[in-house]
């Protein structure tokens, strides 16, 4: 993940989700039996390598592992087609999440290094495969970025880049920090953003702070 992947913080809100790393489930457990808020769990994002994810994810599946609902798990990636490929033909129903972050290669490129390598037109590719192959809806990234990519045209190039997919938009207030640069939209801009994808047809939602 790159940098700005990082700048991403754990809402407070716990039925989003919460991002775990640890060691096994067993050490999982404890933690959730610990959490005092542990009702409003609704699911979890785990990110390492592809291997290590699976084994993670259908462990705590099994009734006699977590039995967390497939469906109330969701994986997260940069972008990696050949990740999106093998999962396509996983059997089971746990969510996919893509930090897109960008309208077009020029700014993702910036944001998003692996850009480079997996391209956004091969990105589109492999999502639309996905999709056709899983019949399940994907979620897409946003983080909104002030004269970055938060532009009303950044939409529209979203909007078209997006047409015709089974997706959602995710749209992501950024939290300032200091060593990145990079400023928090301003609400009106967000607003605009927000409702030009509705407008065009997208279905989105915007991330509370």
């Amino acid at each position: 993940f790159s940098e700005t992947e990082q700048l991403l913080e754990i809402p407070e809100e716990k039925e989003y989700f919460i991002a775990i790393h640890l060691q096994d489930v067993t050490e999982l457990n404890r933690y959730i039996r610990a959490n005092e808020e542990q009702r409003l769990v609704a699911g979890l994002v785990y990110i390492d390598n592809y291997d290590e994810v699976m084994n993670f994810i259908y462990t705590v599946n099994e009734p006699h592992g977590l039995a967390i609902g497939a469906r109330h798990l969701t994986i997260s990636t940069c972008g990696l087609i050949p990740g999106i490929e093998r999962f396509s033909h996983e059997p089971i129903q746990v969510n996919l999440a893509i930090s897109l972050h960008a309208p077009n290669d020029e700014i993702r490129n910036e944001l998003m290094p692996i850009n480079k390598r997996y391209n956004m037109d091969d990105l589109r590719d492999a999502i639309k495969t996905y999709i056709e192959r899983t019949n399940r809806r994907v979620t897409l990234e946003y983080i909104l970025l002030k004269d970055v990519n938060d532009d009303i045209k950044y939409a529209r190039q979203l909007a078209h880049y997006l047409r015709g997919l089974n997706v959602y938009v995710n749209l992501i207030p950024y939290n300032p920090v200091d060593e990145h640069g990079y400023k928090q939209s301003l609400g009106h801009t967000i607003t605009a953003f927000k409702d030009e994808l509705i407008r065009l047809h997208i279905n989105c939602t915007l991330r509370k702070e």
